[in-house]
């Protein structure tokens, strides 16, 4: 039974070959055009997790960061006039787009003073006169980096960094469909490296977003490759099987003597192997 099945495999091997080909682009397609990949943070414990019901009181308290965007340029050219206004420029502008819901920088900051006759503190925005007529340049420097709140948080003197912090929607970062918003930012602030530099890109949209982006292109060249090794194994071992099968039939022969009225037209056909190692057996026979 097993003889005829390889028999039959053996001699339509091409025709076998074209329907696992016919499949394999089929199914090849479909994975490839409902390949998702799900961005959202893995949750490993029960909703009735005590620890669970803690972290969701504590972020339903004082919120999380898993949605926050950094964008960071190192440059000691940053408080001049013009590059602060376009600091400041390229907050606004992502500020724009749908789906942020706030951006906090260096240029968006907000100072409090202390008004004793009305016994109250009063909230103003550090930078707001682009023209630099209320304040220098150097003034509005010198009121930002006097707070310590915001050092090692928005910059670092030590190596002239400064960060851009965006905050982005929770439900427009777990749809697959919304999520380009992270590329559109990203694409935004690469258009102000001539301004400040090269600029870098960190946080957990970052990471969920761009990366998984990279991770679905490289399986896509993945799914490509095994489909052709696939065929190319397949192909192999058919036609090493197919020179297998006749070296057996020379074998058979053989095996059976020299009675079969068919044996001399079957052994002048196979006698033309005569890289064969059955070959000299059988012309020592026939003498």
């Amino acid at each position: 039974m097993w003889s005829r099945v390889a028999s039959f495999i053996l001699r339509n091997r091409l025709f076998i070959l074209a329907i696992i080909a016919i499949i394999t682009v089929f199914f090849g397609y479909y994975a490839a055009t409902a390949l998702k990949v799900d961005n959202r943070v893995g949750n490993t414990l029960p909703k009735d997790d005590p620890i669970q019901m803690d972290y969701e009181k504590f972020k339903l308290q004082f919120g999380e960061d898993g949605s926050t965007l950094v964008v960071a340029v190192q440059t000691d050219s940053l408080y001049t006039e013009s590059n602060f206004k376009k600091w400041r420029e390229l907050g606004y502008k992502i500020l724009k787009i749908k789906g942020v819901d706030n951006v906090v920088s260096e240029a968006t900051l907000f100072g409090m003073t202390n008004n004793i006759k009305k016994n109250e503190f009063e909230i103003h925005r550090i930078f707001s006169d682009t023209t630099f007529r209320d304040k220098s340049i150097e003034e509005v420097r010198a009121e930002i980096r006097k707070n310590p709140i915001y050092r090692g948080l928005l910059y670092n003197d030590t190596s002239n960094v400064s960060l851009l912090m965006i905050g982005i929607d929770e439900k427009v970062l777990s749809n697959p469909k919304k999520s380009g918003v992270v590329l559109k930012i990203e694409e935004l602030a690469n258009k102000y490296e001539k301004h400040f530099g090269k600029v870098y890109f960190a946080g957990l949209p970052h990471i969920r977003v761009v990366v998984a982006k990279r991770i679905v292109a490289e399986m896509y060249i993945f799914f490509t490759l095994r489909s052709f090794s696939l065929q190319h194994r397949c192909f192999y071992f058919g036609h090493l099987g197919a020179r297998q099968h006749r070296v057996y039939g020379l074998r058979a022969v053989y095996c059976n003597g020299f009675d079969s009225p068919s044996f001399d037209c079957h052994w002048r056909a196979q006698l033309r192997l005569s890289h064969h190692p059955l070959s000299p057996r059988i012309r020592a026979a026939r003498e």
